[in-house]
């Protein structure tokens, strides 16, 4: 029964996950102007190209994080190892999942991550 749920689940997360690869590809291509344009005219106008330019930079990194997270999830999906915590083993909370597919850490295991990130940090 709890593996059908999990299955489920699973399929569910799936399609969101190849909802928003597609997004962040639609984003990708919608910024590949902003990215080429050229930087030409008075100060005021390549002020402004260059800042275009920089916040399109921008969300090019983020769309492409995204994507690359998004891929690892579902190369997870494929091998069997999708929903399983990394830092823990156990099961990643439902929850978690609908909300962030492509999590790899439970709330424990991510809350774990930070304590050590943040004592490591501070030594």
């Amino acid at each position: 029964m709890v593996k059908k749920i999990r299955k489920k689940l699973y399929e569910q997360c799936e399609a969101e996950l190849l909802r928003l690869k597609q997004e962040c590809l639609d984003g990708l291509e919608g910024i590949k102007e902003s990215l080429n344009s050229t930087i030409a005219g008075d100060p005021g106008d390549m002020s402004q190209a260059i800042e275009e330019r920089h916040t399109a930079t921008v969300k090019k990194d983020k769309f492409e994080r995204q994507l690359r997270e998004i891929e690892a999830a579902l190369r997870r999906i494929e091998d069997g190892t999708y929903g399983i915590c990394e830092e823990t083993g156990e099961d990643i909370e439902e929850k978690r999942l609908l909300a962030i597919p492509w999590t790899r850490f439970s709330v424990e295991g991510a809350e774990s991550r930070e304590r050590a990130s943040r004592q490591y940090a501070s030594t």
